[in-house]
Order: C-alpha cells, then sequence, then structure tokens
C-alpha cells in the first residue's frame, strides 16, 4: 500500500507537467501507482525482502523502473517524439533513487527508528529518481514540438 501510494504521489507531480504539453495525460497518475504496487507485489513474491534489503532495494528500483517506465510509456508514446527513451530514464532514475535502500537501513541501524528510517528513504529515492526523471522529462517534451503532436493540450 506504501508503494502504491508513494507512486501516485510522484506520478501526481510529473502529471502536472504534462498535462498542459500532453493530450490525455490523466491515466499517468494511475500507471505510476500501479508500477509501484508491481514492483512491490514482486518482491514481496519472490520473498527476497527478508534475505538482503539492499539487494530487495535495488530490486525493487529495477523492478519498479521498468514497470512503471513501460507504464507511463503507454500513457505519451503515442505524442511524446523519442518516448522510449523515458524507459531509461525510468530505470536509470530508479536505481539513482535505490541509494536510499543503504542510508535508510544505516539511519535505522543507528537511531532505531523506523520513521525516521522511512523519510530518509521516501526523500532519497524521491530525489533521485524525481531528479533523473524531471530532466528526462523535460529533454523529451522539449524535442517534441506542438507540429509533431497531434492534440496537444494546453491549460488555456
Amino acid at each position: 500500500m506504501f508503494g502504491t501510494v508513494l507512486g501516485a504521489m510522484s506520478g501526481f507531480l510529473q502529471w502536472v507537467v504534462l498535462r498542459e504539453k500532453v493530450a490525455r495525460a490523466g491515466p499517468w497518475v494511475l500507471a505510476s501507482a500501479l508500477g509501484f504496487a508491481i514492483a512491490g507485489g514482486t518482491l514481496g513474491a519472490i520473498g527476497i525482502i527478508n534475505e538482503n534489503y539492499v539487494m530487495s532495494g535495488i530490486l525493487f528500483a529495477a523492478v519498479f523502473g521498468v514497470t512503471g517506465g513501460i507504464l507511463q510509456w503507454l500513457v505519451i508514446r503515442q505524442q511524446v517524439v523519442r518516448a522510449g527513451l523515458w524507459i531509461l530514464a525510468s530505470v536509470f532514475g530508479s536505481l539513482v533513487g535505490s541509494i536510499a535502500v543503504p542510508a535508510s537501513g544505516a539511519v535505522s541501524a543507528a537511531t532505531d527508528n523506523y520513521n525516521l528510517s522511512t523519510m530518509v528513504f521516501g526523500l532519497l529515492f524521491g530525489a533521485g529518481l524525481g531528479m533523473i526523471t524531471g530532466i528526462a522529462l523535460l529533454w523529451l517534451l522539449r524535442q517534441s514540438q506542438p507540429s509533431n503532436i497531434e492534440g496537444l493540450a494546453t491549460a488555456h
């Protein structure tokens, strides 16, 4: 559930940028939430979480990057030039964000404070993922000139 909420929140923030540039971007939030849910469910189903939390975090990031990236790509693929690069940006951003796993583990071990550890994870994962995908999203949108996009949306 935590992952689904986190995915929906990050998807909403990206959607705020997308909605003015891409028509029919509404499913973006659902795609983001579903990507996180699939990644979390994959780890639970495999049972890796109890073995090595660092490897579990990297696996989660990779699975989210792929599943979330593909689901989000389905939303933008017909309207954004080079949209396939979004999947790579999503994977790379997730892996950069996975630095949060050992960092939050260290905070948890040092302070024995699960809430603080969770906040550190959220901040670092969000910062890594957001930085990479934010740059990629802006670049992809700039590559998609209005003449190349059928049904360009505007907020006006």
